[in-house]
């Protein structure tokens, strides 16, 4: 299976899904990243797109940074807060996540890692 052939999958034939996967992903490397970040977390279809377009404002870097955060339970995620946020965009509703704190603390963590 290629990457864009479980990128497919993942999306179930949501080409919003599949856009915001190719969008966010600039090599084969990250693609990677984000497909076994969405499986690990249990998105897939159309909430992949919600996700991208109505929580991460079409941003790449926020996706990215909202899925490790939630993995990673930081900032004050979690993999039900993400999908909390994805129900309450999916209706319209404001998701209440701050995506300025989510990313720093992201960036922070990250950082901390690399160094020690």
């Amino acid at each position: 299976m290629t990457i864009f052939d479980a990128a497919k999958a993942l999306s179930e034939g949501n080409p919003g899904a599949l856009t915001a996967i190719l969008k966010c992903a600039t090599s084969p490397k990250e693609c990677a990243l984000f497909l076994g970040l969405l499986d690990e977390l249990g998105i897939y279809g159309p909430r992949i797109y919600i996700l991208c377009r109505y929580v991460a404002l079409d941003w790449p870097p926020v996706f990215l940074a909202l899925l490790c955060a939630a993995k990673d339970e930081l900032a004050g995620m979690s993999v039900q807060r993400l999908n909390d946020a994805i129900d309450t965009a999916a209706a319209g509703g404001d998701h209440g996540i701050d995506l300025d704190f989510v990313v720093t603390e992201v960036v922070i963590h990250e950082m901390n890692r690399s160094v020690g």
